[in-house]
């Protein structure tokens, strides 16, 4: 259109005048109230626009719920740039002031490098005569469940995907899984206080509490023949129940005095479990309804295979229902599985292709990649014919797809299913295996300050991160004279050690290159580290 007002930044293009936004030249489902706050904030990037010149612009003279209808637009908006409130990219929150676009814009051609968000102002430097208290703060935010759906459209290199928003409660939710038709989704969410399992569709609505029981209750799977749900709950000393998939107070039925992550095997009949929460002991064990004692699994396997030093980190049942599969714990960016006839003590490794591997390796750069420690989920497509599994790399983890071939188990391509700069995780493939739910996650880990009165042991004032923006935050220590501070950091994978002054606020590397340094000690006179 010539005249058109465009504005760019990274892959998308906004069309002011024509009301259209566009991602890689294909248009994105953005219009309405939406589309015009994200104008209004494209007009001033780098500026705050405050929730009142919001109102002004888009809502002027009506009588309408402004909050609802401002926090609804700014949701849709995030959701379709793929945008986090925890860690933006696009739009930042500033909290009762307004909304800020802190990315590169243009004018209708090529991002300005020059083009950069306003930075943060200056923290204040410590008060003299002040004793202050550092300590290491954590906010874990699981913003909702997301489905990716994928496309039918030719393969590319990076193929882009529709993700849609499921959940919106207050508090975090987690472990979405499916119902057999697939219309449903049950998770657990803290929106009641603590945890409980939660019902809701996935075209939308309000969803529905599950379970009440006293504790935490969550881990849910849905059997296959959508009766029931079958659930971890920490009431009392803790097990597995199940209960009706519509709910039902006084219902529920323990099966198991133990366990965790429970899975109904692909007929209905059984339920694995492992015996720990994040405890690499090997230990498995399958379950049915009728009362029976769990009964362990794998242990030949283990001590055939003597994989005790290389523990298993997540099992999942194969769709045949006659096997179980293990990933294995490493510190590499391949994923290493074991596919086992249950009972028995043989079991088939998946051995990957070399050019899987290798797109694995050039993905995190380097081998040195500790953080997979932490990547455990993992899930058969129901055709057998490719796994679903998380994996972090460079800091980031996401959701990949490894296509498998059926006789042989091996590994014969590989696809990115998930970008984004966070933690995708808890991932649940539909009965179908067209869709994928998902929780995207953020944490951030910063070291604090606060003004503390030693003698009355109070705090007396707000505290502030001390910490650099983006980074996270693993170990740190103060010198006896409270003048200087060393924290141990994680920034895009990489662990490094920083020194920085509590006076002038600067701060200096220490360490930051291949020693990954853990733990750091002042020296009694604040001008050596160990």
């Amino acid at each position: 259109m010539p005249g058109s007002r465009k504005i760019c930044f990274e892959a998308f293009e906004a069309d002011l005048d024509a009301g259209e936004l566009r991602k890689h030249g294909r248009k994105l489902k953005l219009s309405g109230q939406p589309f015009q706050v994200l104008a209004v904030l494209l007009e001033r990037p780098g500026e705050i626009v405050t929730r009142g010149e919001l109102e002004k612009r888009i809502w002027p003279d009506t009588f309408v719920d402004v909050d609802h209808n401002l926090n609804t637009a700014i949701n849709k908006v995030r959701e379709v740039l793929g945008d986090s409130p925890m860690n933006p990219r696009f739009v930042e929150t500033l909290p009762r002031r307004g909304y800020r676009f802190i990315a590169a814009v243009s004018n209708g051609g090529p991002v300005r490098e020059d083009s950069e968000p306003a930075k943060e102002p200056p923290r204040k430097k410590p008060i003299p005569g002040w004793v202050y208290l550092a300590v290491a703060m954590a906010a874990l935010a699981i913003v909702g469940a997301y489905l990716v759906v994928g496309s039918n459209q030719r393969k590319d290199p990076v193929q882009e995907r529709i993700l849609t928003r499921v959940t919106f409660d207050k508090g975090l939710q987690v472990g979405a899984t499916w119902s057999p038709d697939g219309r449903f989704l049950a998770y657990a969410s803290s929106h009641g206080g603590k945890f409980d399992i939660w019902l809701q569709q996935v075209s939308g609505g309000n969803p529905v509490q599950i379970t009440r029981r006293p504790g935490n209750n969550w881990q849910a799977d849905w059997s296959p023949d959508g009766r029931l749900l079958v659930y971890r709950s920490e009431e009392g000393e803790g097990g597995l129940f199940v209960v009706p998939a519509v709910g039902g107070d006084g219902q529920e039925r323990k099966i198991s005095n133990f366990g965790y992550d429970p899975q109904w095997s692909p007929e209905g009949s059984r339920i694995l479990f492992r015996a720990t929460h994040f405890s690499p002991d090997n230990s498995f064990y399958v379950v049915g309804l009728d009362g029976g004692l769990p009964q362990p699994i794998l242990s030949e396997f283990f001590a055939t295979h003597r994989l005790d030093s290389a523990a298993a980190a997540a099992a999942a049942w194969h769709p045949d229902g006659k096997r179980i599969s293990i990933s294995i714990w490493n510190i590499t960016p391949v994923p290493e599985f074991w596919t086992v006839m249950i009972g028995g003590p043989e079991g088939v490794r998946t051995e990957i292709d070399q050019a899987v591997s290798a797109q694995l390796v050039s993905a995190a750069a380097d081998l040195s990649v500790a953080a997979q420690l932490i990547d455990f989920k993992f899930r058969w497509a129901p055709s057998g014919d490719s796994i679903y599994f998380e994996r972090t790399i460079r800091g980031a983890r996401n959701l990949w797809k490894m296509t498998i071939d059926r006789a042989t188990l091996r590994g014969t391509s590989i696809e990115r299913l998930t970008t984004g700069a966070g933690a995708d995780t808890e991932l649940a493939l539909s009965p179908d295996g067209t869709k994928l739910a998902f929780t995207s996650k953020s944490v951030h880990v910063a070291a604090w300050m606060f003004p503390f009165n030693a003698s009355s042991g109070r705090l007396t004032g707000a505290g502030a991160a001390i910490s650099a923006p983006g980074s996270a935050t693993r170990t740190h220590t103060m010198t006896s004279d409270g003048s200087k501070i060393a924290i141990v950091t994680e920034r895009s994978g990489t662990v490094e050690l920083w020194e920085k002054s509590l006076a002038s606020d600067n701060e200096v590397p220490v360490l930051i290159d291949d020693h990954a340094p853990r733990e750091s000690s002042w020296s009694r006179d604040g001008k050596r580290l160990a």
